[in-house]
């Protein structure tokens, strides 16, 4: 099932780079901090069971799930964009090394990688979109790090101080900008790490916990609504957790206790989501320049 759940995902965050939304929510956003909810899970996963707790397979195997396919269209991208529309792409050596690397671009708005001049700022490079893969790949290190210690309680610890610090950017004026405050509540490595630990806490069954981070989130967002106030990139993402949350965990459920009962084409989808996830971007901006 998560196979298609990836593939509407993908779908949604293909819909809100169309600037189709839902009722004024950003589904885009929200479709991002679920894919972080499962990234956790499938961490947790991987590391445990695939790789019997052994942290360099493990990152091994996230380099070869992002890099290449990433890679790839990104290379692509440049060729076609650089060809076929030079006046409207700025391309310099630093800006094509920042988006071969692609963690730096989790930080764009604090180092401005402006390839597609006229976009969003702090979205303004070439695919919008990687901000999350360098966020992955930060986030998939230090989860290696704090399996390989194995004191879940330190896991627990640091996800708190990413929920802490999130919250604040959403409740609390710090002088920033709203694409800044958007930013870093959405794609800054250290304020997005609690979610991933959502997944792992329906990895390891610890549903007692989950309700409790799940109750938090839905009294902030209780709040934001009451007094009419938010910041960042909440409520939308809140919201995508209080939702995304106990559907992922049942749907874990589920597969763990009926594996015969795989829906087809469930591998066919979740193969196609990150496919269609690293290249729509390439195929909107041609056709809105057709």
């Amino acid at each position: 099932m998560f196979g298609y759940l990836r593939f509407i995902l993908a779908a949604a965050v293909v819909a809100s780079h169309l600037d189709i939304y839902f009722k004024k929510l950003h589904q885009g956003w929200m479709a991002v901090f679920c894919f972080y909810i499962l990234a956790g899970l499938v961490s947790s996963k991987l590391y445990y069971k695939v790789f019997d707790s052994k942290p360099w397979p493990y990152i091994k195997d996230r380099l070869l799930r992002i890099y290449p396919m990433a890679l790839f269209w990104l290379g692509l991208s440049f060729l076609i964009l650089g060809l076929a529309y030079p006046e409207q792409i700025s391309i310099s050596t630093s800006k094509v090394i920042a988006s071969l690397s692609l963690i730096p671009l989790s930080y764009a708005t604090i180092f401005h990688f402006v390839t597609l001049p006229g976009q969003t700022v702090g979205m303004d490079f070439i695919f919008p979109q990687y901000f999350s893969l360098g966020l992955e790949l930060q986030i998939y290190a230090c989860l290696a790090l704090l399996f390989w210690v194995k004191k879940f309680w330190l896991t627990r610890i640091v996800a708190i101080v990413s929920l802490v610090q999130y919250t604040v950017i959403i409740l609390v004026p710090l002088g920033l900008d709203r694409q800044m405050t958007v930013n870093f509540s959405y794609s800054v490595f250290f304020s997005t790490l609690w979610v991933f630990y959502l997944g792992i806490l329906i990895y390891r069954e610890r549903y007692k916990e989950m309700i409790f981070w799940w109750s938090f989130c839905l009294a902030v967002t209780v709040f934001q609504f009451a007094a009419q106030f938010g910041l960042g990139s909440s409520p939308h993402t809140m919201i995508a957790v209080i939702l995304g949350l106990p559907v992922i965990a049942i749907i874990a459920r589920f597969e763990k206790k009926y594996p015969e009962h795989r829906l087809k084409f469930n591998g066919f989808f979740g193969s196609m989501s990150f496919i269609v996830y690293c290249n729509h971007y390439l195929v909107i901006f041609v056709y809105k320049n057709i």
